[in-house]
């Protein structure tokens, strides 16, 4: 980057939102910086795997998407926008979820709604902060139909992509790191099981990003010492990604009853990377356990964790079936789930687990009239990738007609 940039700062942004690299001039502006967006030098090199060699910036010490995206004018905010909008209706999405919202996308989100720019139903996951925010910010009723704010969304550790997911044993290859490396928690145990107290004793529901083994150690010891403190069976704590979580951590899971949202469409797009680098073969196989899951009676979910991966839901439904890498490789047969067990996990499930499950996620009577109609039957296709959207209804109100698309993506 330094040769073919050397006099302006270029940052390479990876997808999965963990890292990223730096060129010498983005290295110094941001060094120079001490906001929540990104870290001072000496905390950089205090938290991550940090070489000013390679400009190499991951976790805390890399700067979030929000930091650029805040930089471009709002004509370019308000196209991304709805380009993001309707790529989601035309992938027949009528409740969409921000997952680590701040309070600029809490704000934003509920104006897109008022001023009808926005059709669908928004969760929004307000982002753990530091120092944390007043609690009645967010115990307040600012619910409605169309608006909710859900789970409090606390990261514990990185990515196992990246090589930070904290694992209770070392990475397969550790060629750049220290002998025995196994990543890194965001917390320390005492301080984790504090903050989930806290959230959990004011009556919130919690959304713990644990992609590491030992991570996922640290949020169940905190999850049950807080409903030890404090019952409350009802609570659906949600374990985000739950990547490398063992066959006997499942159990725990239950009887606490902290529930799994699986990246599954991680056996497809780093499935052969966890297999070859990050994880080695044998704990490849368990990535994202669904039939561990359903093993233990859990109520689990399914996410594309987009823009990580596409938007493309009938892309988990073939993912969680097949468990197939890029490039053809098949990840732990033993764990693959039915078409159907798949459906309900990215429909009626992500719903309970929203506390929605008596308005949305199944077409019954009584509940809201979100529905889509497809040019397929996702149980019986041969490839559910290949369905398409022909309708999306919010309300009863066709928000989507994909003739309508068509038609007017030939007008431009």
């Amino acid at each position: 980057l330094d040769a073919i940039a050397p006099d302006h700062a270029v940052y390479l942004y990876h997808n999965s939102g963990h890292m990223g690299v730096a060129n010498s001039v983005a290295l110094q502006r941001l060094s120079e910086r001490d906001t929540a967006a990104t870290l001072s030098k000496a905390e950089v090199k205090k938290n991550v795997e940090f070489s000013e060699k390679s400009g190499l910036l991951q976790e805390k010490a890399a700067p979030k998407l929000s930091f650029f995206v805040s930089q471009l004018p709002k004509t370019s905010l308000y196209k991304i926008f709805t380009s993001a909008r309707d790529r989601y209706l035309a992938a027949g999405i009528t409740t969409v979820q921000n997952g680590h919202a701040d309070d600029r996308s809490i704000q934003a989100l509920r104006w897109a709604q008022r001023l009808r720019v926005l059709p669908q139903r928004v969760v929004l996951w307000p982002a753990h902060k530091v120092p944390m925010a007043p609690l009645d910010s967010l115990t307040e009723n600012q619910n409605s139909d169309y608006f909710r704010l859900g789970a409090v969304k606390i990261i514990v550790d990185g990515s196992p992509q990246g090589m930070t997911a904290f694992l209770s044993k070392p990475f397969f290859n550790t060629d750049n790191h220290s002998p025995g490396y196994r990543g890194f928690p965001l917390f320390g145990s005492d301080e984790l099981n504090a903050v989930v107290l806290d959230y959990h004793r004011a009556g919130l529901q919690l959304a713990l990003h644990g992609n590491g083994d030992a991570a996922i150690d640290q949020i169940i010891d905190a999850v049950t010492k807080a409903q030890a403190a404090y019952p409350r069976p009802a609570a659906r704590h949600i374990l985000v990604h739950a990547q490398t979580l063992r066959k006997d951590q499942t159990m725990r899971l239950a009887s606490i009853r902290l529930f799994p949202s699986f990246f599954v469409t991680h056996t497809y797009y780093y499935g052969d990377w966890h297999r070859t680098q990050s994880l080695g073969p044998e704990r490849a196989q368990d990535i994202s356990p669904t039939g561990w899951a359903e093993e233990a009676g859990l109520t689990y979910s399914l996410h594309s964790d987009a823009p990580v991966t596409p938007m493309r839901p009938f892309e988990l439904l073939w993912s969680a079936e097949n468990r197939m890498t890029h490039t053809g490789f098949v990840l732990g047969e033993h764990q693959r789930i039915t078409r159907q067990q798949a459906l309900r996990a990215i429909t009626i499930n992500a719903a309970w687990q929203s506390h929605l499950d008596e308005q949305l996620g199944s077409i019954e009577a009584g509940k809201l009239a979100d529905f889509i109609i497809l040019s397929g039957d996702p149980l019986t296709s041969a490839d559910p990738r290949t369905i398409e959207v022909l309708n999306t209804f919010i309300n009863g109100v066709e928000r989507y007609a994909r003739i309508n698309a068509l038609t007017a993506s030939k007008a431009r």
